[in-house]
Order: C-alpha cells, then sequence, then structure tokens
C-alpha cells in the first residue's frame, strides 16, 4: 500500500480554498483526517473523495435544473 499523506497546508493549496474554509471542512467531516501527536494529516485518497463528492452534487445540482 502506497498512500501519501498531506499536511493541512499541501491539502489546502490542492484544493485551492483557504485554511480557515479547510478547518471549516475538517471539522464537519467532510474530509478525512488523522492526527500524529499534534500534527493533522490527511490521506491524499480523503482529498480525491471529496473532490469526487463536490462533483458529484454539482452535477446533480445541474440536472435539478434542467442544465
Amino acid at each position: 500500500m502506497n498512500t501519501k499523506v498531506l499536511t493541512p497546508r499541501e491539502s489546502w493549496q490542492l484544493l485551492g480554498i483557504g485554511r480557515t474554509k479547510f478547518y471549516q471542512l475538517l471539522a464537519e467531516g467532510k474530509i478525512r483526517y488523522f492526527k500524529n501527536g499534534r500534527r493533522f494529516l490527511i490521506p491524499e485518497s480523503a482529498i480525491d473523495e471529496f473532490i469526487e463528492e463536490q462533483t458529484a452534487m454539482a452535477l446533480d445540482g445541474r440536472k435539478q435544473y434542467g442544465e
């Protein structure tokens, strides 16, 4: 298994969002993470899952409005 973990900074930069929004998403459980001591670590797969979920929600929204 070759799972890469990201720091919060790497994650929010990859997503193109700000620090506050990123930590809000973590608190809401929308992005998986784990802690190693005091450090938050985010599996790369958690970022991929979040992007897929957001894309699916956007596509569903378009279908509702007939686009």
